[in-house]
């Protein structure tokens, strides 16, 4: 499974945690996202997103951008403190060779990549990490690259 692991764009205060926006900066970072996901004409066979708002909005600004809004899924599952058997229990029905791009928050993120493959990594908001996952299960899987931001938008 070839695992696409989107930390969300920058997010504002002053609202309820489950309900903070992205930024300009934010959805500036996850339009960058999109546009390098369609140039390298990479598709989704899901779009798995904690139902979270700014992962939502992440989710929806990457997707509109491959033209694939309908392959959004949320899944409470994948809020604060997602663990490898959650992330395992929301893919189980996806095909071992299927590409999906998971949309989430931190820490889970960075563990998760951790988990699978046994090296340390911080995923940066609006980070993009590609994990090839021979199977869902710790240290089967092999980190192909890990982009913050900056790299992304091209500062």
């Amino acid at each position: 499974m070839k695992l696409y692991i989107l930390r969300h764009g920058e997010a504002g205060f002053g609202a309820p945690d489950s309900q903070r926006k992205l930024t300009a900066v934010g959805e500036q970072e996850v339009l960058a996202v999109g546009r390098l996901l369609r140039r390298r004409q990479v598709r989704f066979d899901a779009i798995i997103s904690s139902d979270l708002a700014r992962a939502i909005q992440t989710a929806e600004i990457v997707a509109n951008e491959l033209n694939a809004l309908d392959r959004i899924r949320p899944e409470p599952i994948l809020g604060h403190g997602c663990s490898l058997d959650d992330v395992r229990t929301v893919l189980r029905d996806l095909a071992s060779d299927a590409t999906v791009l998971l949309v989430g928050h931190e820490p889970n993120w960075s563990r998760l990549i951790s988990d699978l493959t046994g090296g340390a990594v911080r995923m940066a908001t609006g980070g993009l990490a590609r994990v090839d996952a021979f199977a869902l299960r710790p240290g089967a899987g092999e980190l192909r690259w890990l982009a913050p931001p900056a790299v992304l938008t091209g500062e």
